[in-house]
């Protein structure tokens, strides 16, 4: 086709584009941190960037903000705006008093399995009424302005990739905590968070897997392939904590036929390999600059 038809056929269309905040290897730049890892001093640098980035997010107006409060502040006016302009208008919801019910316990519920039924039972209960395909209607609103993604179960079944419960996933931290909850309480959580937007900026299907074990996520190729099973811990230092972690791998390894695993850390790296299984442990910042 020439390019003048390629014009005209494209004309009156829009092309849309993912844009997510920074990653964290976009981060260290604006802070003009170079990535070695073996070079102490740089390393510290990585590591104190890290601790910012897993608090404050990855918006680029909060980088040159030193103002804890500032930061707070200006990430609490981003989820005004997005609520009520890019929602309540856009969408022209009538019922702001359910929508802001709903997408506060979609917050709350970061990194974990959100139960339209339970916001619905709340709802009612708490005498506020809506539709449960009103609530529908706002999580597919939410995951359209990128406010929220969700993430579906790994079966082979397609009735519990679609109809089953689903983990979900804000858009930034610094937004989730001016929202809701403290960085410094759940360590895990934000570091969760963050390998799931990077796993999506690098174009991954996902999917997480539960078999008497958690297994974070499941990437699989556009064949049906597995390409990576992972799991996200911030401190394994607990022997017991590793051999659970190292169980709970496996056991989704055998489940999808995967013999390599991936065990994203804070700072520990290291291999392991058990029962034919090859486990890497890789610190989080290491794996964010891959």
């Amino acid at each position: 086709m020439l390019s003048s038809e390629i014009a005209t056929a494209l004309r009156g269309r829009s092309i849309s584009y993912e844009v997510f905040p920074l990653s964290f290897r976009e981060y260290l730049g604006f802070k003009k941190i170079s990535i070695d890892f073996y070079v102490p001093e740089i390393r510290g640098a990585i590591f104190n960037a890290l601790e910012s980035y897993l608090e404050f997010g990855g918006f680029p107006e909060m980088v040159s903000v030193s103002d804890e409060d500032v930061r707070y502040r200006v990430l609490q006016e981003y989820f005004e705006v997005m609520l009520f302009r890019d929602i309540v208008e856009h969408y022209g919801v009538k019922n702001l008093v359910a929508l802001k019910f709903f997408i506060k316990r979609l917050f709350a519920s970061a990194t974990k399995p959100v139960s339209i039924n339970r916001i619905y039972n709340d709802l009612k209960s708490s005498g506020i009424k809506i539709g449960k395909n009103s609530l529908d209607t706002f999580l597919e609103q939410t995951e359209a302005i990128f406010l929220a993604q969700t993430l579906r179960k790994y079966s082979p079944k397609l009735s519990v990739q679609e109809f089953g419960e689903r983990k979900i996933f804000i858009i930034d931290n610094g937004l989730l905590n001016a929202v809701v909850f403290k960085f410094s309480a759940d360590r895990g959580k934000a570091m969760e968070q963050v390998v799931f937007w990077e796993l999506r900026r690098r174009g991954k299907c996902l999917f997480s897997l539960k078999n008497g074990y958690e297994c974070d996520f499941i990437s699989v190729s556009k064949s049906g392939k597995i390409t990576d099973v992972m799991q996200v811990c911030s401190d394994l230092g607990d022997p017991h904590t590793l051999s659970r972690e190292v169980k709970g791998l496996k056991a989704a390894c055998r489940q999808t036929g995967s013999s390599n695993g991936t065990i994203i850390t804070y700072d520990r790296q290291d291999r392991i390999e058990s029962d034919g299984v090859v486990i890497r442990l890789v610190p989080l910042p290491v794996f964010l600059c891959q």
